[in-house]
C-alpha cells in the first residue's frame, strides 16, 4: 500500500470514519503517519455493531471467503476486504460471495445497503429486482423487494432488470454521474434517474485504500460533505 493510500485510511479513521475499529491497526511510538502501519493480513477493518458469517458471530479472526453469507444487525457497520475487493456494508444487509475455492464472481445482496470497491476482472451483482455486470467499478446499493438503488460511483457496470431482460442501460462513470433506481411495479420493470445518496468519497477512499488503491478521482475530499437524498 503506497503512502496515500495509506494517510487516507488514516485520515478517515482518525475523524471518526471507523470509530470501532477491529485491531485493524498498530501505531508505533512515532508520531509520523510513515510509522502507522496497516495489518494487512488482517480482512476485518471494522466492526460496529452485529455480524454473522453463515449464522456464527463474528470474531476478529474469521476468515471471509467465498460461498459465505454475511448479514448484519441493527446499528451495525462492518468493513472488510475478501480478495482485491472491499466492501462496507450497513444496517440489516444480506450478502452472499459467490466464487470458487479463492475466488469471488458473484454477489448477492438480498437485503440492505453495500457499498463495494473492486480490482479488475467482470463481477456480477444479483439483487432481487436487478443484476449489474461490472468490471473494476466502484459500486453502491440499496436494496428490498421491490426496487433496487444503484450508484455506479465510478467505473463500467450494465444494468439489467431480472424480469424484463429489454430493460437494461449500460452505465460508464467517474464520480457518481448517473444513479440509478430499478423498480418494478404490477405495471412492468423500468430504470429511472436517481439522486447520489448515502455514500461519500471518504468511504470510498477508505475501501480503495484496504486493498492498497486510489479511486480514479484522487484522495481529496470534504470530509463534511455527504451525499444524501
Amino acid at each position: 500500500m503506497n503512502t496515500i493510500s495509506r494517510r487516507a485510511l488514516l485520515q478517515f479513521l482518525i475523524i471518526g470514519g471507523l470509530s470501532k475499529p477491529v485491531h485493524a491497526f498498530w501505531f508505533s511510538n512515532d508520531d509520523s503517519e510513515e510509522q502507522k502501519i496497516i495489518d494487512s493480513n488482517r480482512q476485518i477493518h471494522k466492526l460496529k455493531g452485529t455480524v454473522t458469517i453463515n449464522g456464527d458471530a463474528l470474531s476478529e479472526t474469521t476468515i471471509i471467503k467465498p460461498g459465505d453469507e454475511i448479514i448484519t444487525g441493527e446499528n451495525t457497520e462492518f468493513v472488510f476486504h475478501q480478495g482485491k475487493d472491499a466492501y462496507l456494508l450497513r444496517s440489516n444487509s444480506s450478502m452472499k460471495l459467490e466464487g470458487n475455492s479463492t475466488l469471488v464472481d458473484t454477489l448477492r445482496i438480498l437485503s440492505g445497503a453495500v457499498l463495494s470497491v473492486f480490482g479488475s476482472g467482470n463481477k456480477q451483482i444479483i439483487t432481487p429486482v436487478a443484476t449489474a455486470e461490472i468490471r473494476g467499478t466502484g459500486t453502491y446499493f440499496e436494496v428490498d423487494d421491490e426496487s433496487t438503488y444503484f450508484c455506479t460511483c465510478y467505473g463500467e457496470t450494465i444494468l439489467t432488470s431480472n424480469t424484463d431482460p429489454e430493460v437494461t442501460e449500460s452505465i460508464s462513470t467517474t464520480h457518481h454521474e448517473s444513479p440509478r433506481y430499478v423498480k418494478r411495479s404490477t405495471q412492468g420493470s423500468y430504470i429511472e434517474q436517481a439522486p447520489v445518496k448515502n455514500h461519500t468519497d471518504a468511504e470510498l477512499i477508505m475501501l480503495e485504500a484496504t486493498v492498497g488503491r486510489e479511486p480514479p478521482f484522487g484522495t481529496e475530499y470534504d470530509p463534511d460533505a455527504v451525499y444524501a437524498g
